[in-house]
């Protein structure tokens, strides 16, 4: 998997998870709210966040194989690498945010 895709695909994710989150029964049933916009009844702003990244990147080559990029992520690991009597690795960390400005919900009142 490649750097932009694997980025690409967290951030759409996390954008998906939180609208489905805000659709569920047990928020559209409740007072409830996943990322409310605003902190007044009438006030609409609605505040960005930051998705930050810390990943471990690592490029191998080696006599025998054509090589590989991968993206360590925790445990997991995404991306290929090629199998060599004699190879290099070369691994670099990358740290950076994005901002983000989630799917906001009205926060909803109950009537008094």
């Amino acid at each position: 998997m490649e750097l932009h895709e694997f980025v690409r695909e967290t951030l759409s994710q996390i954008i998906k998870g939180i609208s489905e989150a805000q659709n569920s029964e047990a928020i559209t049933k409740s007072t409830a709210a996943i990322v409310p916009v605003g902190q007044g009844i009438d006030d609409d702003k609605n505040l960005n966040q930051e998705v930050q990244f810390d990943i471990a990147v690592t490029a191998q080559s080696g006599t025998e194989t054509k090589g590989g990029v991968g993206i360590f992520v925790g445990p997991v690991t995404l991306g290929s690498a090629g199998k060599s009597q004699q190879s290099t690795d070369s691994m670099n960390r990358i740290k950076f945010a994005v901002p983000v400005y989630l799917p906001a919900q009205k926060i909803r009142r109950t009537q008094e």
